[in-house]
């Protein structure tokens, strides 16, 4: 007898119906054969529907992380503009502050250079030299603002183009 890739024993064909095995023997191995070949295709039904859970499982994984992903842009999206609004907010104070500064610094001087005498010159220099620290410190800051202002333009632009 020879057998097949699966180890079955196969019994050669014989023509004669004398020398044919019993049709019942025949018959038990055809069955066996039948619900192995059942089997086989079972297992490779399972294997597939297996292959395919994982792929959906993959896909739904891949669509959390995308998720997942758009949830931190966003976040972080919230996150620049309530910086850029607390700067905003902190050069309008700071504006209003130098304000207040320039205002009162007015007043004082005018008040020390009423002193009399050599001294009062001293102060009058000392007084000349705030006002330009005041000054330059101004100008520095209107620098510094317009620079924000356009790097604030050009991130609101930005984010309105989602880039």
């Amino acid at each position: 007898y020879k057998s097949d890739s699966k180890g079955l024993e196969l019994r050669p064909k014989v023509s004669n119906p004398l020398t044919r095995p019993s049709s019942a023997g025949h018959e038990e191995e055809e069955e066996e054969e039948e619900e192995e070949e059942e089997e086989e295709e079972e297992e490779e039904e399972e294997e597939e529907e297996e292959e395919e859970e994982e792929e959906e499982e993959e896909e739904e994984e891949e669509e959390e992380e995308e998720e997942e992903e758009e949830e931190e842009e966003e976040e972080e999206e919230e996150e620049e503009e309530e910086e850029e609004e607390e700067e905003e907010e902190e050069e309008e104070d700071e504006e209003e502050e130098d304000e207040e500064e320039r205002g009162r610094g007015g007043g004082g001087g005018g008040g020390g250079g009423g002193g009399g005498g050599g001294g009062g010159g001293k102060e009058k220099n000392e007084v000349e030299a705030e006002e330009k620290e005041v000054e330059e410190e101004r100008k520095e800051d209107e620098e510094e603002k317009e620079e924000t202002d356009t790097s604030s333009l050009f991130l609101s632009v930005c984010l309105s183009l989602k880039i």
